[in-house]
């Protein structure tokens, strides 16, 4: 059996998993879909974006065969995140206008480190939503 692990971390990717009812169903179907894709797309990384590090938590408890880059604003969270199975941490300002800008800071910082490069596809995953400001507006 440990061979098999060896061989494949993620047997059970192409099987269809059900999570039983209760808290984090959501977040971790999030997290095995998001290793699917890295998996099915040869995706270079996972690149997720945290305020509480729960999603690089679960993230890391599948063991992707991919690296994950998680990005928080709290070095703090930082120091917690590196202590988990392939994570890699970074504290950055996250844009509160703009989370394409968040994104596109995030990737440059993976380039000028030399973790991906141009056209490398990752998967990005978020537990942080930001929404235009109208979005939580109600029209009469």
């Amino acid at each position: 059996i440990a061979e098999d692990v060896a061989i494949q971390p993620l047997p059970y990717l192409n099987d269809s998993v059900l999570w039983g009812i209760g808290e984090g169903l959501v977040a971790e179907n999030i997290c095995l879909g998001a290793c699917v894709i890295a998996n099915n797309v040869n995706a270079r990384a996972i690149v997720v974006f945290t305020l509480s590090g729960r999603l690089p938590m679960l993230l890391s408890r599948r063991r992707p065969n991919v690296p994950i880059f998680a990005f928080s604003r709290s070095a703090e969270l930082g120091r917690r995140m590196n202590l988990r199975w392939g994570l890699t941490p970074f504290t950055i300002a996250f844009h509160e206008e703009d989370s394409e800008e968040t994104v596109q800071t995030a990737l440059d910082v993976l380039l000028d480190a030399q973790l991906v490069k141009h056209n490398d596809r990752v998967v990005i995953v978020s537990d942080y939503l930001v929404l235009p400001r109208d979005a939580l507006s109600v029209d009469e």
